[in-house]
């Protein structure tokens, strides 16, 4: 092994993984979907009004045979099926890894009498059964995301109230349970929460004290950056992936 003697180059500028996050309907789909080379795997039926490359799951045996054809695509081609993959959407995929948890119990030592459901997985003392939902959740993102060259989450929000200088605020969050919220954001090379303006869809990537963001792209740092418009007249969605995915 030769250790380096000067600065390496950054490889990549753009972000490997992306999380984008909304309230439901803001147009997230339609804009994922004007991605060149890009699967949406749709777990919540989105696709259904717009055009888009996309597969359906409906439950985590359809997502595992999803894998599964990607997985055979790239052993026959020598290559990643596709540049993009986007999961649509993140919360939903948590309902996903409930029903996996319960069996990666069963295989330790200390589950492997459990016969129980997700429920009284959840009701397991001091949060050991959340763990191996965050565990399944992992499982489920790790074996998608060498699939592809970057992959997208998209999430929806949950309002959080917290305390500031003794006054209630709302923070936005992703809508996940608990600590997976913090797994997710913290395995992301960035984190997007996209709002709209009229016909203008945009993606905030600052740091505020209200919306929990962060990136290691310094293109994207502290950046309001229009995602999308549609025509007035004809109603067609133009995207602008090209500011984010920039290399």
């Amino acid at each position: 092994m030769e250790l380096p003697k000067k600065r390496i180059p950054a490889s990549t500028v753009s972000p490997r993984r992306l999380l984008l996050y909304s309230l439901p309907k803001t147009g997230k789909t339609t804009a994922i979907a004007k991605l060149d080379d890009c699967l949406i795997i749709d777990l919540e039926h989105g696709t259904a009004f717009v055009d888009s490359m996309h597969v359906k799951a409906n439950n985590s045996v359809e997502l595992r045979e999803i894998v599964d054809a990607l997985e055979a695509e790239k052993k026959k081609t020598g290559k990643v099926p596709y540049k993009y993959i986007a999961i649509d959407t993140a919360t939903k995929l948590e309902e996903f890894a409930d029903e996996i948890a319960p069996n990666l119990f069963k295989q330790t030592s200390l589950g492997s009498k459990f016969k129980g459901d997700i429920v009284e997985l959840k009701m397991l003392p001091q949060g050991l059964g959340y763990k191996f939902v965050r565990d399944a959740y992992a499982l489920l993102i790790n074996s998608i995301a060498p699939l592809c060259e970057r992959l997208i989450l998209i999430g929806h929000t949950k309002d959080k109230y917290v305390q500031k200088e003794d006054k209630e605020a709302t923070s936005i969050e992703v809508d996940l349970t608990g600590k997976l919220s913090k797994l997710v954001t913290q395995n992301v090379d960035a984190i997007g929460y996209i709002y709209r303006k009229k016909n203008q869809l945009f993606v905030s990537f600052k740091t505020d004290g209200q919306i929990v963001s962060g990136n290691r792209s310094p293109h994207l740092d502290g950046k309001d950056i229009l995602l999308a418009e549609s025509n007035k007249e004809t109603g067609e969605v133009t995207a602008f992936w090209e500011d984010i995915y920039i290399d």
